[in-house]
């Protein structure tokens, strides 16, 4: 899956922030705030960010509004990842992941897969 420079900023910004993040607050420290910057270019990089993660992942609520407009990361779904039958820690692989020198942040998750009926992907 290929992200934008502002969706890997979004989705890092959310998870490293680990609450709830306003418009305002994305604008401000996602895009550098500028008043001229209109709050749908927000809104239009998360709708597209949340499609993109649909479509390959068939997750549709990796990143909610909350009823307040808020918006932010709403975790894994679960803590153990079963592909084919082995059981892996999404927390373990972040792990070995962050370790690397070149990574600055890493999460993976699960997803439905046909043959394994789940497998391990990661948003580096």
């Amino acid at each position: 899956m290929s992200l934008t420079e502002k969706e890997t900023n979004l989705i890092l910004y959310l998870f490293n922030n680990k609450k709830i993040c306003s418009v305002e607050m994305l604008e401000k420290n996602v895009w550098g705030f500028k008043k001229d910057l209109e709050t749908h270019t927000v809104e239009t990089h998360v709708y597209r960010l949340r499609k993109k993660i649909l479509s390959k992942f068939g997750i549709n609520n990796f990143i909610v509004f909350d009823q307040n407009g808020y918006l932010k990361i709403s975790g894994r779904l679960k803590e153990i990842i079963n592909k084919g039958g082995e059981k892996i820690s999404p927390l373990e692989v972040d792990n070995i992941l962050m370790d690397h020198p070149l990574v600055e942040q890493a999460v993976c998750f699960g997803y439905e897969d046909k043959m394994l009926g789940e497998d391990i992907a990661a948003a580096i």
